[in-house]
């Protein structure tokens, strides 16, 4: 019994201290995202238009870090919309044998 009660205690302590852990985590990233929010708002309102075109130049630039291949569409001159077709399950390059030249 006291075997079983010493384990049970250990797991229950084990656990609230992720818990805490977690708890400290999430206001402390709460905490960073409200300063952050307070930091940019008067950029935002100040020119919202130039504000989104920022936040997007500056999450595409993360998005497309490490991106194999990155095509950039211009808007066409008559104003149509383009259509791109990509072809997504393009074959892979083969391996070269050490015999072949």
């Amino acid at each position: 019994e006291n075997q079983v009660l010493s384990k049970t205690s250990a797991d229950a302590a084990g656990r609230l201290d992720i818990a805490e852990a977690d708890r400290t985590r999430q206001v402390q990233s709460v905490t960073s995202d409200a300063d952050s929010f307070r930091r940019l708002l008067p950029k935002y309102k100040s020119n919202p238009d130039l504000f989104v075109q920022q936040r997007l130049v500056e999450m595409m630039s993360r998005v497309l870090a490490n991106v194999q291949d990155k095509i950039f569409l211009a808007g066409r001159a008559d104003g149509k919309p383009r259509e791109l077709r990509l072809l997504l399950n393009r074959e892979l390059p083969k391996p070269k044998t050490e015999g072949a030249k």
